[in-house]
């Protein structure tokens, strides 16, 4: 168990930088630049590079945790306290339980909002990539701002993706690693780059402080 607990460790902690390395890699190539493979594991070329991985994998994880947060208490019921004996429904199919496969349903769907509502948050982790000089909750913020008046078109851009992620399912997850995900990452790292350069037209966003009291204000 404890080896477990380790493992399961040691993945978070190589998959935060791994991902942080896609990213970036991605983020670069949205900027019109050919970056080598090698960028990919950037976060492992420095302690400094691996504690902004770290750090931007935390703010990420703790804005989406709530959009999630109807699946995570789905798979609670699911797994602690359903009665498969227990006969909710008032029609019974026998050899078939139609109330987990209900819950399950639910909890698909649950994911598949969840996915949607948190692909917003995708604005900030550009803008964190872009301007690393900054900390990551000014990053989020301004990420914030650049989502003003676009969440409909960033859940229409990710509602696009269905059939591809359907097709990549079907796939064992070879398609989703080797086209899916990356080509979603470039999708969406084009569409930071446009909101992000919609806002500096508009708004010097490059000037934003971001507070102790949650306030902004321009320097």
């Amino acid at each position: 168990e404890l080896f477990l607990k380790f493992y399961n460790l040691a993945c978070i902690v190589l998959t935060a930088p791994l991902v942080y390395g896609l990213m970036y890699f991605e983020m670069l190539c949205s900027e019109g630049q050919r970056p080598s493979a090698s960028v990919c594991f950037c976060a492992f070329s420095s302690g400094e590079n691996l504690l902004q991985s770290l750090e931007l994998f935390i703010h990420l994880f703790i804005r989406i945790v709530p959009c999630f947060l109807p699946a995570i208490l789905t798979r609670v019921y699911m797994t602690f306290f359903y009665d498969s004996n227990a006969n909710i429904l008032p029609f019974d199919i026998k050899g078939f339980d139609e109330v987990y496969f209900l819950l399950s349903t639910l909890f698909i769907a649950c994911i598949f909002i969840g996915l949607v509502l948190s692909s917003r948050f995708f604005v900030g982790v550009y803008v964190s990539l872009k301007r690393p000089e900054i900390t990551k909750r000014e990053a989020f913020y301004i990420g914030s701002i650049c989502c003003h008046n676009s969440n409909v078109s960033i859940v229409s851009l990710f509602l696009s993706f269905v059939p591809l992620l359907v097709i990549s399912f079907f796939s064992v997850g070879i398609l989703l690693v080797i086209y899916t995900i990356p080509y979603m990452l470039l999708t969406f790292m084009n569409m930071a780059k446009y909101l992000y350069a919609c806002q500096m037209y508009t708004r010097d966003i490059s000037k934003l402080v971001y507070n102790e009291d949650g306030s902004c204000e321009e320097i």
